[in-house]
């Protein structure tokens, strides 16, 4: 008799089912005996199950094209088709692949009809008569083998659609990345794969480089001293390289660039990914900002640079020398403690400058400055202004005048003497000459 799943028994049954927590899972039965069918249908409702029934194999076929099932149970002795056939005619299609299949029938169980049923990928075959608890525990250990190898398969389905959406990603981002080149070589160092950008950077189409070694990339003497060979074997005992250097593009020019290279391994096979970078324009701009650099230290004019508060941001040496101070005091300094003026000519003077800049960008002059030990002295002065990031800055550039007051009092005082001289001489040739006539 068929339990009411709503009794206690019957709530027990469902609840010790392997897919209790889930949807029902659908099984199909194709079987020509209706009271075999009613029995089975009874142990497969206590298993939670939907089950569908096909009374011949043709029917069994039909059921199969309307909706997926997780279990086949079939009849092997049946009007028409029989069981064989139809389970050799499911596994002819792929979309059946997954399908479960148990024979059930009272035929004698030989050894050819079991290698017969194997041979077509049947899980059991279950002999009849059989007693209603070994039916339906085998029922429920298949139910149970099939519901977690369906949510593995739904996992692993997961699994590789987030794969495949992190290669997609990878695969735009090689595409449309043109600052960073991205390639792949294998563990004899050829190019395996090519990006857009570094077509872009290195003049190399996908077509012409890969299968070529790499080295291609390095200028003549990197590759004498071995250098591609040495990266690869710095990367695959993990070092990180990062280094810079030049490279040479497909037409002979050279680029300087920024280089990594990285150890992969993917299912035993050694390989390695590149990513460099052409800073050709920046190497370039931090040479000449270094030649700059060692102009502005090799100066024998003091050069300030002044922000737009009065702050010294940078001195350089002659600077230190002429006002007396050591390394790093100046910077930071408001540089109006270096003017020789009193309190009132001092801003006087700074107003003066004030004003001449609201209109103009560049001033020369002569300026009074003190050093650090008090004392005064005066400076050929040349102050311009400029911008950098939305902020003003002045660039002071003075020559010490003191010898050349000096030498200027000196040459005015031996004028003023050789004047004196000249006029005594004319005075004494007068004398002389009005004594000679007397």
């Amino acid at each position: 008799m068929k339990k009411n799943l709503l009794s206690p028994a019957g709530r027990a049954a469902r609840a010790s089912s392997p897919t209790a927590h889930g949807p029902a899972p659908p099984v199909l039965v194709v079987d020509d005996n209706p009271e075999k069918t009613l029995a089975l249908q009874s142990v497969l409702d206590e298993l939670g199950c939907h089950t569908v029934m096909a009374s011949s194999a043709e029917a069994g076929l039909r059921e199969l094209l309307k909706r997926d099932f997780v279990l086949a149970i079939l009849d092997i002795l049946m009007p028409g088709m029989d069981g064989f056939e139809l389970a050799r005619l499911i596994r002819s299609r792929p979309v059946y692949a997954n399908l479960a299949i148990v024979f059930m029938s009272a035929i004698d169980q030989t050894d050819e009809r079991l290698e017969n049923a194997y041979a077509l990928g049947a899980i059991d075959f279950i002999p009849l008569p059989a007693r209603r608890p070994l039916i339906k525990a085998k029922l429920a250990a298949i139910l149970g083998l099939q519901h977690k190898a369906r949510k593995l398969e739904i996992v692993a389905d997961e699994s590789v659609r987030k794969l495949r959406a992190t290669e997609e990603r990878f695969r735009l981002l090689l595409a449309k990345a043109e600052d960073i080149a991205i390639f792949f070589i294998d563990g004899s160092g050829m190019v395996i794969e090519w990006s857009h950008a570094a077509e872009l950077r290195t003049g190399w189409s996908s077509e012409e480089i890969v299968g070529r070694s790499y080295s291609v990339l390095f200028v003549p003497g990197d590759i004498a001293d071995h250098v591609p060979a040495e990266k690869m074997a710095d990367a695959a005992a993990g070092h990180q390289d990062g280094s810079e250097r030049w490279l040479v593009r497909k037409d002979g020019s050279r680029f300087w660039a920024r280089f990594s290279l990285v150890a992969l391994e993917k299912r035993g096979t050694a390989g390695y990914g590149v990513m460099l970078r052409d800073i050709t324009c920046q190497h370039r701009a931090q040479q000449e900002l270094h030649i700059k650099a060692e102009v502005l230290e090799s100066m024998s004019e003091s050069v300030c640079v002044v922000d737009e508060n009065s702050r010294v941001v940078y001195a350089n040496p002659a600077a230190l020398r002429m006002f007396g101070y050591e390394s790093g005091e100046l910077v930071g300094m408001d540089v109006r403690l270096l003017n020789d003026f009193g309190a009132e000519d001092n801003e006087a003077h700074v107003a003066m400058l004030t004003a001449h800049f609201s209109h103009s960008r560049l001033w020369v002059g002569e300026w009074r400055n003190r050093r650090k030990t008090g004392e005064g002295f005066v400076t050929h002065t040349r102050l311009s202004a400029f911008e950098h990031d939305g902020h003003r800055y002045f660039v002071c550039v003075q020559q010490d005048l003191t010898q050349r007051k000096l030498a200027e009092a000196a040459l005015q005082r031996s004028r003023e003497l050789e004047e004196v001289v000249t006029q005594l001489e004319a005075f004494s040739y007068s004398v002389s000459t009005t004594f000679g006539r007397l």
